[in-house]
């Protein structure tokens, strides 16, 4: 299932973005960082979204 697929990349994806966000030690948010998160929330709601009218 390719949007099962795309839900699990997503989620990988923010994992390893949140995690670089810890290890840089910075406090609060830069932009670049909130608008990558953003968007990958918004792609694992669509891809959740989308796995669920197939399942």
């Amino acid at each position: 299932m390719p949007y099962t697929a795309g839900l699990v990349e997503a989620k990988r994806k923010l994992s390893q973005l949140e995690q670089a966000r810890a290890r840089s030690g910075t406090a609060g948010d830069s932009s670049h960082y909130a608008l990558a998160r953003a968007r990958l929330l918004e792609q694992i709601a669509l891809f959740e979204k989308l796995t669920a009218r197939k399942g």
